[in-house]
């Protein structure tokens, strides 16, 4: 059996399967190679980006709610989202009344890039209160390692088993617009080189390729 990560696993060895391969999704690196180094520096607007699907278990409404504890000066840009659920994110973004917000919806993955490669900090901010974020492997995890921006991700065992805080992103606690808050001020505020540098390191252990090389001795062996 192959699953997405150790969640899975160990939910299918207590029912007693023993030859388990955990093989996280990938990216494919050379899409981000033209994408410009992190270059931290003082700026009187910040770019916060998320990429992606909009339903609640993504925790984009808890990043809404976190930008009224956000010290800085800061836009939040929103890209991508289907029909029904962008609506319901744009009529929950009047209710807030925050102004700061660009939502962009849909695009194509090279107008996607543009918006990630303006970005100071990129965010999967998954929420604990759906069990699709413990069943998942994000590929955009992977894509936003290889983007060469900090990225600040929630808490959760499907994300914190490739992310470990402070060395190759900034965790916060999931559904918890303050603590998110505060790690943007934190990333805003810091240099995070090392971070950024050593999760496009990581990232070249989660190819497209390496995944599937993995696979294939997996199942070579059996």
């Amino acid at each position: 059996l192959i699953v997405i990560n150790n969640y899975l696993k160990e939910l299918h060895k207590e029912k007693g399967i023993k030859n388990i391969l955990v093989a996280h999704d990938g990216v494919n690196i050379f899409e981000y190679e033209n994408i410009s180094d992190y270059n931290f520096k003082k700026k009187d607007c910040y770019k916060l980006v998320y990429t992606g699907n909009l339903f609640p278990w993504k925790g984009v409404y808890t990043l809404v709610d976190s930008l009224k504890y956000v010290n800085e000066n800061v836009e939040l840009i929103v890209v991508g989202g289907s029909k029904l659920e962008l609506e319901e994110f744009q009529d929950y973004v009047k209710k807030c009344k925050i102004n700061n917000i660009q939502i962009v919806g849909y695009v194509q993955k090279k107008e996607t890039l543009k918006y990630v490669e303006i970005a100071d900090i990129l965010f999967l901010p998954n929420s604990a209160k759906d069990k699709m974020s413990f069943y998942t492997s994000p590929i955009k995890l992977f894509e936003y390692m290889a983007s060469k921006r900090p990225i600040v991700a929630s808490n959760l065992p499907s994300i914190c088993e490739v992310l470990d805080d402070r060395k190759n992103a900034v965790i916060c606690e999931p559904d918890n617009p303050k603590d998110l808050a505060d790690k943007i001020n934190w990333v805003l505020q810091n240099d995070c080189t090392d971070t950024v540098n050593q999760a496009y390191i990581d990232v070249q252990e989660y190819t497209w390729d390496k995944r599937a090389e993995n696979i294939k001795d997996f199942m070579e062996k059996r």
